[in-house]
């Protein structure tokens, strides 16, 4: 029964790590893909 429950413990934590990476990549394309688009607007200045 304990097993079960640190398995179970176990598995959400890995899936909530994952998650947050996910979560983290996404952030971070948006912010390159803004820097990106800033700077073609500059070249295109």
């Amino acid at each position: 029964m304990v097993n079960e429950v640190l398995i179970f413990l176990r598995i959400g934590i890995q899936e909530e790590k994952e998650n947050i990476e996910d979560f983290y990549k996404y952030e971070e394309d948006k912010i390159q893909k803004k820097y990106y688009l800033g700077s073609f607007a500059q070249l295109i200045a």
